[in-house]
């Protein structure tokens, strides 16, 4: 989604690889969802951030909510969130990401 393509092993209620898709670039969905462009116009905004899989991308931001709806500590899912790029994601992007998924798509 973001800065990745390692694979790493379950963390909190996802996985480092479920985070980690910057090298595989897909297509857009054939349905635009206004909600999905903005969350990855967001996420582009937040400074080094490099969104080169857009479907991961917003598959990772509904796992991060839910993951926060889950009642997991939003330190932990941040500093899962950091360790799952390639390279790592900055202390203030990875943070901006989980700010931008709970903006966009926690209840």
């Amino acid at each position: 989604w973001v800065a990745s393509s390692r694979v790493g092993t379950p963390v909190v209620g996802f996985t480092a690889a479920a985070l980690a898709a910057v090298g595989v670039a897909l297509a857009p969905a054939a349905m635009a969802d206004p909600n999905d462009d903005a969350y990855l116009a967001d996420l582009k905004a937040i400074s080094g951030m490099n969104v080169q899989s857009p479907a991961h991308a917003i598959d990772s931001g509904h796992k991060i909510c839910n993951d926060l709806v889950a009642g997991f500590g939003r330190q932990l899912i941040i500093d899962s969130t950091a360790k799952s790029g390639d390279p790592d994601l900055d202390p203030a992007q990875a943070s901006g990401m989980v700010d931008v998924a709970q903006r966009h798509y926690c209840p």
